[in-house]
């Protein structure tokens, strides 16, 4: 039995076995991982903050079967990734300080 999940921190998409725990493979992402996975026969789904669409083939490692990249994510991809399609803050920061964005809530404050 395996166990399907992606990340934010990390931007990976992991699947590890369950009774050992033991990570089978992993694919890396362009950005944060929020959702949970749809699997649909053999085919793992999962999106990332790009706004891309994966769909993995399950039987063999996690072998890209296609990617779907939305039309906003398209037309703002430019915005928040970087030269390498991959989201990166301090190339959003561009030539601005980037602790001038928020780092904290407010309640924090």
């Amino acid at each position: 039995m395996m166990v399907y999940f992606g990340t934010s921190d990390t931007f990976l998409f992991l699947a590890l076995d369950a009774k050992k725990g033991k990570e089978k493979y992993k694919v890396k992402a362009n950005g944060y991982i929020y959702s949970s996975p749809a699997i649909a026969g053999n085919t793992t789904y999962f999106s990332d903050f790009t706004g891309k669409l994966f769909a993995l083939d399950l039987n063999s490692h996690g072998k890209s079967r296609h990617e779907f990249s939305t039309e906003s994510g398209k037309v703002n991809a430019a915005t928040i990734l970087n030269n390498k399609g991959e989201l990166d803050f301090m190339y959003k920061a561009g030539n601005d300080d980037p602790y001038l964005y928020a780092t904290k809530c407010k309640s924090d404050e």
